[in-house]
């Protein structure tokens, strides 16, 4: 038969066990803090994977892009020709109102151009480093200020638009596919998009 055990032999053993529990705390908060960084270190990743791939693809776009300034150049130099009455500036077109549901045939362009337009515009918003966890009314002022620049630099087409609403558009979509991507493959927390969310309509308001 098996001696009782003693009070202190009970104290032993509850602080044992408390020991223990302490330890597999620490040790679960050790081990979501090392969760944390490798889906940090996964979104960078993923970013500077992003980043490649849009460079090796604006470099094969750069042809394309060369000739398009250059067939810009020959029909300014042709207006020119012709007298002061050709170059008259044309009307910029206005953002429609209500919501955008076709912006590739709304901006009357040719499938070719606007899909040129749209990785151009793609590659600049990675450039310039937008928050894709921000909502578009709330990232700075200046670095759209140097997507709109940019993109018109290299496609003289956008600066028929008014206030650069076709530029802003694709710039938007970008963004949101972006964070639709992350969300799934789990880079980003849903409920951090919806903070940013609340904060863009108190902005707003």
């Amino acid at each position: 038969m098996s001696p009782r055990a003693t009070k202190k032999d009970l104290e032993l053993l509850v602080t044992q066990l408390e020991q223990s529990l302490t330890l597999e705390k620490e040790q679960s908060q050790l081990l979501a803090e090392d969760l944390q960084a490798a889906r940090e270190t996964i979104l960078s990743l993923h970013a500077d994977l992003d980043v490649a791939a849009l460079r090796a693809e604006a470099a094969e776009n750069a042809r394309a892009q060369a000739q398009q300034a250059a067939e810009a150049a020959q029909a300014q130099a042709q207006q020119a020709a012709q007298g002061p009455q050709a170059q008259a500036t044309p009307a910029l077109l206005p953002k429609p109102s209500g919501v955008i549901r076709n912006l590739e045939r709304l901006t009357g362009m040719s499938h070719e151009d606007y899909k040129a337009c749209q990785r151009t515009v793609r590659n600049i918003v990675v450039m310039a480093g937008l928050d894709i966890t921000e909502d578009f009314r709330r990232q700075s002022a200046e670095d759209l200020a140097k997507v709109y620049r940019a993109a018109r630099d290299q496609h003289p087409v956008l600066k028929t638009f008014q206030n650069n609403w076709v530029t802003a558009e694709l710039a938007k979509q970008f963004l949101q596919n972006r964070r639709k991507h992350a969300v799934r493959r789990g880079y980003l927390e849903r409920n951090m998009l919806k903070t940013a969310r609340r904060a863009a309509r108190r902005h707003a308001a």
